[in-house]
Formats: structure tokens, sequence, C-alpha cells
């Protein structure tokens, strides 16, 4: 409240200055409710703007309910369980979703100021993200365009029987090089600070659709953003044409090679480490770098996305054969319908949920309920990873979701075709 504003107090309360003046009730509380309300006010302001990108503000009105806990016994200490951003950002969320500068899946278009435009995602299969124009919009281009434009000999590569995956490594700064600076090419809220380009790769269709496997690329993106609060936040974004599948992680681990996934997931832990070292040193100024390392980030998930597929044609019928015979594959999914609620841990590390079933038998199943592997594991094993914090046990809720999930996956149709 303003110091000019006065205050008007309530009819029949005792003159200022009299002798018999003292603060009323009716008024302190009045006081105090205006306090409290511009100190709201200020707070969840300051904490929504922080959160938006440069220039955009919330329109319509906002309804929040908010919980405190106050205990009378203890000096009238007050609580508030979740905290009072948690709640804030727990109910603002959808309308923050569609202010959001860094979507996954999708590009930045600085033209159109969104990252839901019809220029935030590529336009069909082949299509990889090849720079920003002038006005800050997204360019595409076919993998093949892309390498001809490089002079890269390895163009030829990607076609034939049998296509080899080839990948190219960009960095942010060429990426930019058309963009102007008042259409974002130094924009701090949003920045491309390098990528691989890969193709082709042999992707199955969505929802259990009947047709063959499309050929696709890939674009792997490394983004720096600012979160709510203008926390810092490094991101490895897939881009892709994701036809009907809801999530780039789940296209990624269900319709792709699982050497294409794990690829990934191995340079997303890289890049979440670093994001944890700028945020520890960026009072330092040394954030910057640390930031150095993405290149070799970018430079190793290039050489796996090559070397995965190199390796998966080594692999003849014969050894794939073997290695079924040798390992309780075919036991996975009566593992499961029979499994307990403590027969089922998540693996800290590959964040693979384990089920672990009878003479010794485990399963490891992706996140969306897709098999992974199965092995057989000595009689302490498991409590021997829990111990060490290799793996950790589920609650019951939370491992029922888990088995649904992955007898859901067992059942649909896209599987039954694979």
């Amino acid at each position: 409240m303003k110091k000019s504003d006065p205050i008007k107090q309530p009819a029949g309360s005792p003159a200022a200055g009299s002798a018999t003046a003292v603060t009323p009730g009716p008024y302190r509380a009045q006081r105090r409710m205006q306090a409290v309300a511009d100190a709201l006010r200020g707070l969840i302001r300051d904490h929504v703007q922080a959160a938006l990108p440069d220039g955009k503000t919330l329109s319509g009105v906002l309804d929040l309910e908010l919980r405190v806990r106050i205990d009378p016994g203890a000096n009238w200490s007050l609580h508030c369980e979740p905290s009072l951003m948690e709640q804030i950002d727990g109910q603002i969320e959808e309308r923050l979703a569609a202010h959001a500068i860094f979507v996954k899946g999708h590009v930045h278009c600085f033209r159109c100021e969104s990252s839901y435009c019809e220029h935030s995602q590529p336009p069909g299969p082949e299509g990889v993200f090849a720079g920003f124009s002038a006005q800050g919009a997204p360019r595409w281009s076919d993998l093949t365009q892309v390498f001809i434009d490089l002079r890269d000999p390895r163009v030829d590569q990607l076609y034939g029987d049998r296509p080899r995956v080839v990948t190219r490594v960009q960095m942010g700064r060429d990426l930019r090089g058309d963009q102007l600076r008042s259409h974002g090419k130094e924009s701090r809220s949003y920045s491309i600070l390098g990528q691989v380009v890969a193709g082709r790769f042999l992707v199955r269709p969505a929802g259990g659709e009947r047709r063959r496997n499309v050929s696709q690329s890939i674009t792997f993106q490394v983004v720096e953003s600012r979160g709510p609060g203008g926390r810092f936040k490094l991101e490895l974004n897939p881009l892709a044409w994701f036809d009907a599948w809801r999530e780039p992680d789940e296209f990624l681990a269900s319709g792709c090679e699982p050497w294409v996934y794990r690829a990934y997931r191995i340079a997303a832990r890289a890049i979440t480490g670093i994001e944890g070292l700028v945020g520890r040193k960026v009072k330092s100024n040394r954030g910057c770098n640390v930031l150095g390392k993405v290149p070799a980030v970018l430079q190793a998930l290039a050489r796996d996305l090559e070397r995965g597929q190199s390796q998966a044609h080594r692999r003849t019928r014969h050894v794939e054969e073997r290695r079924s015979q040798q390992r309780p594959v075919h036991k996975a999914l009566d593992d499961v319908a029979a499994s307990a609620m403590c027969d089922i841990y998540l693996d800290e590390k590959t964040r693979n949920f384990i089920v672990c079933g009878s003479h010794g038998r485990a399963h490891a199943f992706s996140e969306f309920g897709r098999h992974v592997t199965s092995f057989v594991l000595k009689a302490d094993a498991a409590d021997f990873r829990v111990r060490t914090h290799r793996w950790s046990r589920m609650e019951s809720d939370a491992a029922s979701a888990v088995k649904e999930t992955i007898q859901n996956a067992a059942a649909s149709p896209a599987r039954k075709n694979e």
C-alpha cells in the first residue's frame, strides 16, 4: 500500500490523537489483511512473470486456492504444505504451458513468438533443422540436402537397400548465422548451443497401424533456456516427424531401434550433469567454461548412433537365437502376471523397471512398458542392489501402475506386429 493512500477508519472509531485513542481491533485486522493481500499479490505476480518469456503476460483471471497450516501451540507458526510456490505452479501450469518458450519436440519460433506454431516441427519424415531465417523462423531441410550443402562425401550412404546411419554435428553459431539480433539471435531465454542431425532410421508406425516401417531423420539439439524464476535449464531436445506418437521420448523408446534410445539417454544424462555444474558455478562466472563440454557430448552422441547401427548389423540371426535361449525372455509376461508388488523395482541408473520372477529370473522394461531384456539373478542380488542404491523398491500403488503399463503394452497391436 502506498503511503499516500489514506486509510479510512471504520465509523465510530476513536479519533486519532485523542486521549482515549487506541488501535481498534477491526482497524488493525483491516491493515493486516491489506498487507497480506499486497504481499501475496506481489509474490504471485513476480513469480508468474519470471516464468514467462520476456514481454509476455497472462490474460484473464486466475482462480487460486492456497492451503496453509497454523500451529497455535508453536507460537502460531505458519507452514505451507506443499510450498506456496508449488501450489501456485500446480494451479497455473496449464496457463504457463501455453507461453513456454522451451517445449520438448519443438523449436521456438521467434517470428511467431511461439513454440507451437506450424514452423516449430519438421514438415515430414526427412526434415532436419537447418537454422533460423533472418526473422527467426525455424527452417527445415531434407537430410540429404543438408549433406549436399555441406559437401559431405558420405551422402551416398543414405541410399541403397540398407542405408547407413550417418550423422553431422553442427554448432549453434552456424545455425544462427542468418538470424537478426532483433529476432532472437542473442536471446538469453532460448539459445541452441549445437545439434546432431542423423538419419536414416527405420521407425515403426504408432498406434498399431498396419503399414511398413518408414525411413526418418532426427535432429538432437542442446538448448539453453530459462525456466520458472529465470532458472538456467539445459535440455537435449529430439526433433522428428512424430506422426501419431504422443511424446518424443515414447517415439524414441518404442518407435526406434533400442540402440537409438540408448544413445539418446546417455547423452541426455550427460547434458543434465552439465546443467548441474552450471548451476553450481554460475555465481562464480565460470558457467561458460562448463558449457564448453557440450560439443564433446554431441560428438559422442553422433559416434554412438553410427556405431549402434554397425553393431546391430554385425549380430547374426544365429547369435540372436542363442541369446534368446540363454535368457528367460519367453517367461517375461508370465512373471509379470504372477509378480507381487514387492517384486518390482526401479533401476536408478537406467530408469528401467525390474520385475523379479521365480527361479532367479528378472526382466527389465522401459518406462512405456516395452520389454528391454531378461537375465538371471543370484539369490541375494536384488537385496544387494537395493542396499547399494542401484535399485529402489517401489510403493504398492506405483508398482501396480507399472504392472498395468507392461501388460497394456504387451496387449497392444503395435507390440504384436513387431
